[in-house]
């Protein structure tokens, strides 16, 4: 069956854009109680008891090689992602952090490109080139008549270069692993990874209900067990499904989802920064294309 006439993966498709695109407001919202760092922790920690019981039988079933390969696409697809967007969020409003997130198809092509033998041609190398330029325009800043570079915002960039690893290694390396597998075991690994400092210094993370609503822990927890946990099953899913560029093209609609998100919450989002992630997608449509 064609992709255009399977629902199961359109349905699976509308959910993670719908997940994805608001995981930016999410993170903006933990940010108001919490630390950068915490926001991480949190986000990782709270998936431990959904996705321990999976994992556990799951691990049984992997060889060394395939779980090497699980843990790398946890670091790459979560545990680092989830520090990045967070410290860059710090200064890049969630409307911003989603129309950046869109670079992933051009990563995924390039990293496909340089590191598993696939092929580019004129149009997509040209996309990429104008897409990479956009994505200059917006993290850029003027100021007293000079430009310098938003450095937080080239975090979203790293962790958008890890997720277009993460799709290629999932297709070349993990196609014959369950992607519910998959996602149960990276993201279990990468909250372990971070439970030590959940643990440690968990009286930090308590907040005062007098001072502060519950809405930022909330909103943690929600990031966590659906942005992260479920997030990473749809994807992985949608991969074996279809293909890495269809799989990376979730990120059309991420966008539109983070600036309806941010213009609700009064986020202020320039004409630039708009006409910028309108060129980025439109590149990622002639990487599709080509």
């Amino acid at each position: 069956m064609g992709i255009r006439k399977n629902w199961k993966v359109w349905s699976l498709f509308s959910l993670l854009c719908l997940i994805w695109g608001s995981s930016f407001y999410l993170i903006k919202l933990g940010l108001e109680a919490y630390s950068p760092i915490q926001v991480a922790v949190v986000r990782l920690g709270c998936t431990l008891p959904f996705v321990a019981p999976f994992a556990l039988k799951f691990l049984r079933q992997l060889s060394r090689t395939s779980l090497g390969y699980v843990i790398v696409v946890g670091l790459l697809s979560t545990l680092i992602p989830s520090f990045l967007f967070a410290l860059a969020q710090t200064k890049v409003n969630s409307a911003t952090a989603g129309i950046l997130n869109a670079t992933v198809p051009i990563f995924t092509v390039v990293i496909g490109y340089l590191g598993f033998r696939k092929t580019i041609n004129r149009v997509t190398f040209l996309a990429i080139v104008i897409g990479l330029f956009a994505v200059g325009t917006i993290i850029l800043k003027r100021s007293d008549e000079t430009l310098s570079i938003n450095q937080l915002a080239i975090f979203i960039l790293l962790a958008t270069f890890g997720y277009g690893l993460n799709i290629n290694t999932v297709k070349a390396k993990l196609k014959e692993i369950d992607a519910f597998a998959i996602a149960m075991v990276s993201v279990f690994f990468s909250g372990l990874l971070v439970l030590p400092l959940l643990i440690l210094d968990w009286q930090s993370y308590r907040l005062d209900t007098q001072a502060h609503d519950l809405k930022p822990l909330w909103a943690l927890l929600t990031l966590g067990i659906l942005g992260t946990a479920l997030a990473q099953y749809l994807q992985n899913a949608i991969i074996k499904l279809t293909d890495t560029e269809f799989a990376s093209s979730v990120t059309y609609v991420i966008p539109i989802v983070a600036v309806f998100w941010g213009l609700l919450d009064g986020e202020e989002v320039n004409l630039t920064t708009i006409v910028a992630g309108i060129c980025i997608l439109l590149c990622v449509y002639l990487i599709r294309r080509g």
